[in-house]
């Protein structure tokens, strides 16, 4: 499954989950990512053209910079047979 999305500044995303996959990011971008159960707390800066691996997580999301963040998802899912 893939899915792309945007968040204007000081938008946020209510927690939710995600299988694992890989993110492309479409614009550079501030973003604060909170992760549970553990409730860790980490801002992330991306920037356009960075691809990354990202394992299955829960989390919640918040644009803290000034311009808009655009990301394209792939998410893996298990083959069924």
């Amino acid at each position: 499954m893939s899915w792309s999305t945007g968040w204007g500044p000081g938008q946020k995303e209510p927690k939710h989950s995600h299988p694992p996959g890989i993110v492309y990011s479409l614009s550079d971008a501030k973003m604060k990512i909170e992760t549970f159960p553990d409730k860790v707390v980490a801002t992330h800066d991306y920037h356009a053209g960075d691809l990354v691996w990202r394992d299955a997580v829960t989390h919640a999301a918040e644009n803290v910079g000034s311009t808009e963040a655009h990301v394209i998802a792939v998410e893996l899912k298990e083959c069924k047979r």
